[in-house]
């Protein structure tokens, strides 16, 4: 069976398919012809496009009536395109216009479909889209064999004077001079830039978290700002009009897959600061995929000067068709936009006191406790790197032991109000995300502003128990689960403190010594963590592990004092 037809006079089954995506238009049982479905209920001029490229996201209200496609990217008869205007004019008398890119070999098909038209007194134009800046990078001949960019703004223009009931008289003579201030350039962006860059883009790449490093593209920001600027400077330096400082243009950037979607608003930085510099105003840039011009070309700019005062209205008339991407600019795109915040008052470091507070022999336990646990994972930095590198990267203990540097010496330098626990471990959380970050960082920073916050919960006048601390641990369980996604089958952080914590739940009804009862649950957290090995590993999980040394060295701080 064959997927696509060969025949010209029957519609492809691609175009037969997009009719059920887009149900605003439909296809014509002759050739490959989409067309509005409402084309027979308006009385406004009708536009025609077509041709090898395919332009079918642009019919609909505001832009194409129809466009006629070749197939296999072939240029259309001009039996099927004298067919299509005879059936668009059919008891319409405001006329068609046809527009054509000059720099496709459709204009020959489509030309003689229009003579032919006249020919039967049909009401028709046929206006040729010449874009070339005379300083292309392209060759003479890859020219004739694609389109540019511009078309879509073209269409956009005409389609909305079509819109605003314009005579096809009036249309056709405003967009033949909208052609005459269009130029666009295009670019081979792999051909253009990495013969060039090819060492400097190697030596470059293990800086690939930089800021200049563009990583899908394999460029840095410094490359692209070469390329683009070539291209900027032959269209501002066309040889169909001339571009005096305080000009307005309008520019509209084709990506045709070189970049991805992040990437395109660093080439509009990159743009708008070369504008900026040349001091032309950019009212409108459109940028995004538009349509395939060759399978050369991977980057196409077009820019229009603003040649009349309603310019911008039309291009900002609304229309329904998918490939047009409307933008919500109502100031020049050089004009970045950065409000004030309207908080005056900076985030403290250090949080206010609140909640309730522990006797002095017990805020002498929550030192040498954190002294402890800090110490042991420093001591352990080694073991835990080892451990993380059979299956991750290596740096488990390496992150601890920062993060243990981090709160060893802000209590050494007695920077840490021990005796109210709300305050303190809110200090913790706040200190470890502004020095540590990252997810290790931000994992125990919420470990213990959920602490804190349970103990915020509490008068200042209650008397801290040991099921406050149960209490406390439980709502940090629960936040690492609502945040961190964890759950039972996963050991991290959260596996062993939730063991720990549902062990110390059941025997705390128990008359139990609540210091037994809590080495009961670092126990038992330690088990958890030796139960994290993988099938066919020697080592449980780094992070499962640092937890159970951690607890063990809290509750060795905990047993010594008390």
């Amino acid at each position: 069976m064959e997927v696509f037809s060969t025949a010209s006079d029957i519609p492809s089954s691609y175009l037969c398919a997009y009719s059920v995506f887009n149900q605003n238009v439909s296809v014509y049982n002759f050739g490959d012809v989409l067309v509005t479905k409402d084309h027979k209920t308006t009385g406004q001029v009708k536009i025609i496009s077509g041709g090898k490229t395919s332009y079918i996201d642009y019919v609909g209200k505001g832009m194409l009536t129809a466009t006629v496609q070749g197939p296999n990217s072939e240029s259309p008869t001009p039996n099927v395109i004298l067919k299509t205007i005879r059936e668009l004019s059919l008891n319409h008398i405001n006329g068609i216009l046809v527009i054509i890119s000059a720099h496709s070999k459709d204009s020959l098909s489509f030309g003689l479909a229009v003579e032919r038209a006249i020919n039967d007194d049909l009401h028709v134009k046929f206006l040729s889209v010449s874009e070339d800046c005379g300083k292309n990078a392209l060759s003479r001949e890859q020219q004739k064999s694609s389109n540019q960019s511009g078309m879509v703004l073209i269409y956009k223009i005409a389609g909305a004077l079509s819109q605003c009931n314009k005579s096809l008289s009036y249309i056709f003579e405003y967009c033949t001079r909208a052609v005459q201030f269009l130029v666009s350039d295009s670019s081979t962006m792999r051909q253009d830039l990495f013969p060039k860059k090819i060492s400097y883009c190697q030596k470059s790449s293990s800086d690939i978290h930089g800021n200049n490093f563009l990583p899908t593209s394999g460029m840095t920001k410094e490359n692209l700002q070469e390329v683009l600027t070539e291209l900027l400077s032959n269209l501002i330096k066309n040889n169909k009009f001339v571009l005096s400082p305080g000009d307005i243009c309008i520019l509209l950037i084709n990506n045709l897959g070189a970049f991805k979607r992040q990437e395109e608003f660093v080439i509009m930085g990159i743009v708008a600061a070369f504008f900026e510099a040349k001091n032309l105003q950019v009212v409108r840039l459109y940028i995004g995929r538009y349509f395939r011009i060759n399978d050369n070309v991977e980057l196409n700019i077009s820019l229009l000067k603003n040649f009349d005062e309603d310019l911008v209205t039309y291009l900002d008339a609304s229309c329904s068709v998918p490939g047009w991407f409307p933008v919500y600019q109502d100031a020049p795109i050089l004009k970045e936009s950065v409000i004030q915040s309207c908080l005056r008052r900076k985030c403290r470091l250090s949080p206010p006191i609140k909640g309730p507070k522990l006797r002095d022999r017990l805020s002498n336990v929550i030192q040498l406790c954190l002294q402890f646990a800090c110490d042991a994972l420093i001591s352990c930095e080694k073991m835990l790197n080892k451990i993380d590198s059979e299956i991750g990267n290596g740096d488990t203990g390496s992150k601890m032991r920062s993060i243990a540097e981090v709160l060893n010496k802000r209590s050494c330098n007695h920077k840490l109000n021990l005796s109210y626990p709300f305050t303190f471990f809110l200090s913790l959380s706040k200190i470890l995300d502004h020095t540590v970050g990252g997810d290790i960082g931000c994992v125990y920073s919420i470990l213990f502003e959920a602490v804190a916050n349970k103990f915020g919960d509490y008068r200042e006048d209650d008397e801290i128990s040991f099921n406050m601390w149960i209490e406390a641990m439980e709502n940090a369980c629960n936040a690492l689960k609502k945040y961190g996604g964890a759950n039972i089958d996963q050991y991290t952080v959260y596996n062993p403190i939730s063991a720990c914590l549902d062990t110390m739940k059941a025997h705390s009804n128990k008359e139990c010594n609540p210091i037994d009862v809590f080495n009961l649950g670092v126990s038992k957290a330690e088990d958890v963590a030796l139960q994290s090995i993988k099938p066919g590993c020697k080592y449980p999980n780094a992070e499962a592990h640092a937890v159970g040394i951690w607890l063990r060295a809290t509750y060795e701080g905990v047993k010594l004092k008390c």
